[in-house]
């Protein structure tokens, strides 16, 4: 399940969608809006987000999880518009049978969406200098 939404995101309702009985292992990633970044004090988040290329693209990510490895559910939730500190990003949750599948399929999970670029991250500082990512 994928969802991108202005409204605050919660991970026990993400972590509920990939509960299975089948399933021994839920692996859940959490990124959240941290107060520093290169020693620079950040004020705010801004994402901006073209809805439906970012489904495309999500759902290729899913797709190539499910191929590398065995995995039952896979629910990918994540923030737009405007966050202030401390408020939840994504959330990233993944069911699979053993441990170590639900790990790397989840840390894959992470890194292939951060380097899809397809959801744009600008952090404000408090010097009013922007970091667009």
């Amino acid at each position: 399940m994928i969802k991108i939404t202005e409204l605050p995101l919660s991970p026990e309702d993400v972590m509920s969608t990939v509960y299975d009985n089948d399933a021994g292992a839920v692996n859940v990633y959490v990124g959240t809006a941290k107060v520093y970044n290169q020693d620079k004090k950040v004020v705010r988040l801004e994402y901006e987000v073209d809805i439906d290329q970012a489904i495309e693209v999500i759902e290729k990510i899913i797709e190539e999880m499910k191929d590398k490895w065995p995995v039952h559910h896979v629910t990918i939730h994540h923030r737009s518009g405007v966050l202030t500190l401390g408020e939840v990003e994504v959330v990233i949750a993944v069911s699979a049978i053993e441990a170590k599948e639900s790990f790397a399929a989840c840390e894959y999970a992470v890194e292939a969406l951060r380097k899809a670029d397809v959801i744009k991250k600008n952090e404000i500082y408090a010097e009013g200098e922007e970091l667009h990512k």
